[in-house]
């Protein structure tokens, strides 16, 4: 074959051919008007020759250079003017932060209805790493890379032509410092350079055109012992001014060491260990990480590793900078994974760009997995900068998923641009559903001939995404008169960047046919300018045309826009307005990226919390739900109760109450859920323990050996694609089934602690028969209330209420029932429930009949203000966890910002229970100082957070602590007894 292709996109100017000649292929490659640079490499046979010319030249395609019209030139064509080779550009800041999404108009499509198949199944985990070369095959100690002399004269002039041709600066930026680096379309070396074009290649990647500059993880940490070897200096055995990366990448020289080297570097290697810190100043130590790249996989190397944790000796999360050396010593890509994550390490505003290089080569695409983790910790052009920085590296369809992953994050920017670059490759990666439909809005951008050539060699779940494009790019346009009415009533008219956000959109279903696209602009237009109540409700109405399902793509898509966009303020009405489009798909997207906001941007975090309000689907509400009882930031989870009760209000429903009718039952409502491997069918449910097990069925459904925890691996035979699949559906179950019974239990627990009754009918209609609530209520002890006062004590038992004994207890269907607390059982009922639930097995969700129990004199139940508050100092951040753990809820300060209200509702006695402790300066948290509990008192009636007040405020709403349930009243007693916790002795005393 004979072929040439060339790149001009952007600055570039080059050329790249390939010819084969028998076993021989020659590469040639340059800028364009000039001769290039060529090299051959001979094959065992032509058809292995062949095989290699037809792989370089689809990696060259897929990096986007185009083939040469018939008759070019050896250069692809005439050179034009006199356009210098590519420059970076002092300018490091990461792409344009202006999405396609919102573009006035977007790029020509690509036609790869004739591009040959660049990756295949087998190539689908292949994250395409550019400029793998011995010396980067150093980073993995794992291996000895295995390196040879260049046997070619040294021609400086024509690796200068190479070097112009294969070089591209790229940025990372920091806060404001910027940095550049080099990045190579193929490796610089394969061989070991001759003194005269090393030390050339090291002029030039140390002179301009890079600000800040720093050569690539393959060549700055290289070239110096490059050159050291060859002039015949024992570099290996004489590293205190080598780098650590210089270290590892140097390893590719061991095999040419001479014998006598050869002897030293074993006899060094037999040299006992340095630490692995420094012992005067904690610091890491080169010391031992030189001296342990001499024996690789060595046990006493790793079990120092294992021993020891650089968090120990931070402040906050090390960096990957320090540490990298550390890592990179484990002799196994999923050893430094671990370690990356056991450390609490990530890529810090200190991070090099020859850090990130030397940690993609080394752990390939598990290893991207920890960038990923550390895109939400600095600022949103330091992300950018890491996912362009990695763009620049990498081309295959193993890199898509990072990609994908990271649209969702800051750095959305780059990744967007490195996958309207790599479609191709995207389109071959092996996604799940969702990684599959983030591709949908570049590949709406096809035309259709493109879409269909991209079809032919697109991956199975991306093929299916293409289809339902074609299927919709089919649909006709249907007038829809009442919508139309109501985006004329509110004034909505379609602009040019709306109807080209539409064009990246599934289309809107309705009956056989879809909105046309000025409509769903309007549509979009309508929502984008904010509607009031009564519009909103009209819009509302008018959209109960459309297809749900259709509806849904259309609402997760648009959330996928935004997110791309890297989320602007301005457009946030595609998160908050479009989720009223939504429903379960849209949720299960927005539900995870509201969890993981809420650790990083709150700001978001609570546009999150709006846009499920805003959804209202039961699934959406249900998420709500967790926050509201997790571990998030106290202000977040008072907005999701905020709302929470609104949407409550909405059905005539108290938020607890909300709460029954909302928990999804994740497919059990008719028994247990089937995960099927085709012969092999195994069966999912909550046992006794409201755990998740899943135990293998026979034809009869009848079970098959012991329940387990997790799936099996594929047996011989099996599909063993299907198998993957099923596992990860499982996970995926498991995880939110697990996340909602703790949901659950905690919410129980807080309904005993605040003392809320049910009416036992609304028990037996939404909990005790539920497949998720069910289990949970079984484990907990439940009581009667006449007037408050506990008349019996029952568990559910197969939906019959039994007493401690087994009796069965009758219940009217109108009684107030509730979760019993401790306090209000005699000793002797305490220890006999303790004993039946131990008997009937599971494990309690949470700490009931042998709570501790706290109880007021009669004397110091008649006061309003509670007795024995501590008047000690208390750590802050300790007092607001304990206040959130107890339900309490955050009002606003009061006393220009020298206190702060937290309120519990007690709403079987219509009281809500005020604590009021002094101000929090705003710093950070480790910075607090102590503060103290000024005042405990209840007060009459169920207080929203918002209307919190100073005691004074309330006058004669308020109430002696007599008044309070004994729940209530034990469990602010025995969470001011953990203040005195960490008290000193003498003080507890």
């Amino acid at each position: 074959m004979k072929q040439t292709l060339t790149l001009t996109a952007g600055s570039s100017n080059k050329f790249w051919s390939v010819e084969t000649t028998g076993c021989d292929v020659t590469v040639r490659y340059g800028r364009n008007g000039t001769k290039g640079v060529s090299k051959t490499t001979r094959f065992a046979t032509p058809a292995e020759a062949e095989a290699a010319a037809v792989k370089q030249r689809d990696a060259k395609i897929a990096k986007g250079y185009e083939p040469v019209d018939a008759g070019a030139g050896v250069g692809g064509h005439p050179a034009a003017g006199d356009r210098t080779a590519s420059v970076p550009s002092d300018d490091v800041t990461p792409v344009s932060p202006l999405p396609p999404a919102v573009e006035a108009s977007a790029p020509a499509a690509p036609d790869t209805s004739s591009a040959p198949t660049v990756f295949d199944a087998a190539d689908r985990d292949d994250i395409g790493l550019i400029g793998t070369s011995p010396f980067t095959d150093g980073y993995r100690i794992e291996n000895i890379p295995v390196a040879a002399f260049s046997n070619e004269a040294a021609d400086v002039d024509a690796e200068r032509a190479r070097f112009e041709s294969i070089a591209h600066g790229v940025g990372l930026q920091s806060w404001n410092i910027k940095s550049a680096a080099w990045v190579f379309d193929e490796a610089p070396f394969v061989d070991v350079p001759p003194v005269a074009v090393a030390e050339a290649w090291q002029m030039w990647l140390f002179s301009d055109p890079l600000p800040n500059r720093e050569a690539s993880a393959a060549l700055e940490d290289v070239l110096t012992p490059v050159l050291a070897a060859l002039n015949g200096v024992e570099w290996v055995l004489d590293q205190k001014n080598a780098s650590t990366l210089g270290a590892f990448a140097s390893r590719a020289l061991m095999p040419l060491a001479s014998d006598e080297l050869a002897s030293a570097i074993a006899a060094r290697a037999s040299e006992p260990l340095p630490p692995v810190m420094v012992a005067y100043d904690s610091s890491p130590s080169d010391d031992f990480v030189h001296a342990a790249i001499l024996r690789p996989g060595d046990t006493e190397v790793i079990a120092a590793l294992d021993a020891w944790n650089p968090r120990d000796h931070a402040h906050g999360n090390p960096s990957v900078h320090d540490h990298l050396g550390h890592l990179l010593l484990y002799p196994t890509v999923p050893q430094r994974v671990a370690a990356f994550r056991r450390w609490g390490l990530e890529f810090a505003q200190d991070t090099k760009t020859t850090t990130l290089s030397a940690w993609i080569h080394a752990t390939g695409r598990e290893g991207l997995t920890c960038i990923l983790d550390s895109l939400e910790a600095g600022s949103a052009p330091f992300a950018e900068g890491l996912v362009e920085l990695a763009g620049a590296m990498l081309t295959g369809p193993g890199a898509a998923a990072f990609f994908i992953d990271a649209l969702t994050r800051n750095g959305a920017p780059a990744a967007r641009a490195w996958l309207t670059r790599h479609l191709g490759s995207a389109a071959r990666a092996d996604l799940d559903r969702a990684g599959a439909e983030a591709l949908a809005p570049f590949l709406r951008e096809l035309s259709p001939t493109a879409l269909t050539g991209a079809r032919r060699h697109a991956a199975p779940q991306v093929a299916r995404v293409i289809d339902a494009i074609a299927d919709d790019r089919a649909l006709p346009d249907v007038a829809c008169p009442q919508l139309s009415e109501t985006l004329d009533a509110v004034g909505a008219s379609a602009t040019p960047t709306l109807r080209q956000l539409v064009t990246r959109l599934p289309r809107l279903r309705v009956g056989e046919g879809a909105l046309g696209t000025d409509e769903t602009a309007r549509l979009l237009a309508a929502l984008a300018q904010g509607l009031d109540a009564p519009e909103r409700a009209s819009l509302a109405g008018a959209l109960e045309v459309l297809d749900t399902a259709s509806a849904d793509a259309f609402a997760t898509a648009l959330l996928g826009a935004w997110l791309s966009s890297g989320g602007p303020a301005k457009s946030s009405w595609m998160l908050t307005e479009g989720a009223r489009l939504g429903d379960l798909r849209h949720v299960a997207v927005l539900a995870p990226l509201v969890e993981r906001w809420g650790t990083t941007k709150a700001a978001r975090a609570k546009q999150g919390i709006d846009a499920l309000g805003a959804n209202g689907s039961d699934a959406a509400l249900s998420h709500l739900l967790a926050v509201t009882t997790g571990r998030g930031k106290p202000a977040l989870r008072a907005h999701a109760k905020t709302r929470m009760d609104e949407a409550a209000a909405a059905r005539g429903l108290d938020r607890c109450q909300l709460a029954d009718r909302v928990t999804p039952t994740f497919g059990l409502d008719a028994g247990p859920r089937v995960f099927s491997y085709g012969e092999r069918r195994f069966a999912a449910s909550l046992d006794a323990s409201a755990k998740v097990t899943v135990t293998e069925i026979d034809a009869d459904d009848a079970p098959v050996g012991a329940p387990r925890t997790a799936l099996p691996p594929a047996r011989a035979g099996e599909d063993a694609e299907q198998v993957r699949a099923v596992k990860a559906d499982f996970s995926l179950f498991k995880k939110e089934l697990t996340k909602a019974v703790a949901t659950q239990a905690k919410r129980y627990e807080s309904a005993m602690m605040s003392g809320y009754r049910w009416l036992m009918r609304d028990v037996v209609d939404h909990i005790v028969g539920h497949p998720v609530l069910g289990p949970v209520a079984a484990q907990i002890v439940w009581a009667r209330y006449e007037f408050g006062i506990v008349t019996a004590t029952f568990r559910f038992v197969g939906g019959e209420t039994m007493d401690v004994d087994g009796g069965r207890v009758e219940v009217p269907q109108d009684a107030e029932v509730g979760v019993v607390h401790a306090v209000e059982l005699t000793p002797q009922q305490r220890d006999a429930w303790i004993l039946t639930m131990l008997t009937a097995g599971g494990a309690a969700p949470f700490q009931q009949c042998e709570r501790p129990i706290f109880t007021l004199t009669e004397e110091g139940a008649e006061n309003v203000q509670l007795p024995g508050v501590p008047t000690r100092e208390i750590a802050a951040t300790s007092l607001v966890g304990l206040l959130a753990r107890h339900g309490f809820e955050r009002g606003p300060s009061v006393d220009a910002g020298l206190a702060f209200q937290y309120g519990l509702r007690a709403e079987s006695a219509d009281l809500t229970i005020l604590i009021t402790h002094g101000g929090i300066p705003t710093s950070a948290p480790h910075e607090h100082p102590p503060i103290r509990i000024l005042n405990v008192v209840p007060v009459r009636g169920l207080l929203d957070p918002r209307e919190l007040d100073e005691p004074e405020a309330f006058g004669e709403r308020l109430v002696p602590w007599k008044h309070v349930p004994a729940s209530v009243t034990s469990e602010v007693l025995a969470m001011l007894d953990a203040t005195l916790a960490t008290a000193p002795d003498e003080e507890r005393s």
